[in-house]
């Protein structure tokens, strides 16, 4: 089992780190990402969004205003996250947050934005640089089933709990399959 689960890690690694024949990885306003490896009864989730569409603003948190609006919005995410990745009930599953990044800065992205800015105009790079700000939040969770989740569908709820998230762009991975699906306000779903 032990052989089993490092080979699927291992494609999982490969799988979501080299592009696929759509885009993934970009950052769009409105588009999640979730990367779903599975084995036997358990799933590892990985998700990736925006933080404009899960806060309603894309700067780290430094008002108590916001630093409440994300408090809430973790907590939203983590409480409901079996109805927003939803599994079939009759799999006995449970979810559990193994990490949570409500923050975290689209270096690349602004690396290079603001480059060309301080070339262009070095006396207004801070400003700029607040403005061009692109922070994402990221998530993991576990999942551990009474049954085999390979075979079976996952849909998707996040318009209910997040109504800017029109978009949701899924890879999965078991152990005999892999998968891909583009989730439009929640209709769809991907096969694992």
């Amino acid at each position: 089992m032990n052989k089993i689960m490092t080979q699927v890690s291992i494609a999982i690694t490969l799988i979501f780190s080299y592009p696929l024949a759509w885009s993934h990885g970009t950052h769009e306003h409105g588009n999640a990402k979730i990367d779903i490896g599975v084995e036997n009864n358990t799933a590892s989730i990985h998700l990736e969004v925006p933080a404009i569409s899960i806060y309603g603003f894309e700067h780290e948190a430094k008002s108590e205003n916001d630093k409440k609006t994300v408090e809430a919005s973790v907590n939203k995410i983590r409480d409901n996250i079996s109805q927003m990745v939803k599994l079939d009930s009759n799999l006995g599953c449970t979810f559990t947050t193994t990490k949570i990044d409500p923050f975290v800065k689209d270096d690349d992205e602004d690396n290079d934005e603001n480059k060309l800015k301080s070339a262009q105009n070095t006396s207004n790079v801070k400003n700029d640089k607040k403005e061009a700000e692109h922070g994402e939040f990221k998530a993991d969770f576990s999942v551990k089933c009474t049954k085999n989740i390979s075979g079976t569908k996952i849909t998707f709820g996040f318009k209910k709990y997040f109504p800017s998230i029109h978009k949701i762009n899924v890879q999965g991975i078991s152990s005999s399959t892999q998968s891909a699906a583009k989730i439009s306000n929640d209709k769809g779903f991907i096969q694992l």
